[in-house]
């Protein structure tokens, strides 16, 4: 679910009640919480410029939300299609599960993973 308004006069919304994504990026406390650290901040930086601070805060989160739901509309299609993967290696399988949104790159799960990825480039390439 997404909202084209993110508040309506001196009401705001915030994490779920803003936007949703996928269960499986697991990301809806996490958003609360970024959102209203995001709130606080645009009011100390708007003061009690209400309609102003408000759109200090949809300016700044907008964009971070826009692209946590595109992560989640991947990570929807890869469960998805999961049945399409079963054939996978189990390493190549956790790979592919770990670059499923697209939000982690190759180098990004070496620096978190190193092991995994070196056990994912020593398997033989697919036939």
């Amino acid at each position: 679910m997404r909202n084209r308004n993110w508040r309506h006069g001196n009401v705001v919304l915030l994490g779920d009640a803003l936007r949703t994504g996928h269960p499986s990026i697991g990301s809806g406390t996490r958003l609360a919480m970024q959102d209203s650290i995001a709130l606080f901040r645009a009011f100390q930086a708007r003061g009690d410029d209400v309609p102003a601070a408000l759109a200090e805060f949809e300016r700044t989160r907008r964009p971070g939300s826009d692209d946590l739901q595109t992560a989640a509309v991947k990570s929807t299609e890869w469960y998805e299609t999961v049945r399409t993967k079963l054939h996978l290696h189990p390493i190549a399988f956790a790979y592919d599960y770990m670059r499923r949104t697209g939000r982690v790159t190759h180098e990004d799960l070496r620096s978190r993973d190193p092991a995994l990825v070196a056990a994912y480039e020593a398997l033989p390439p697919a036939l």
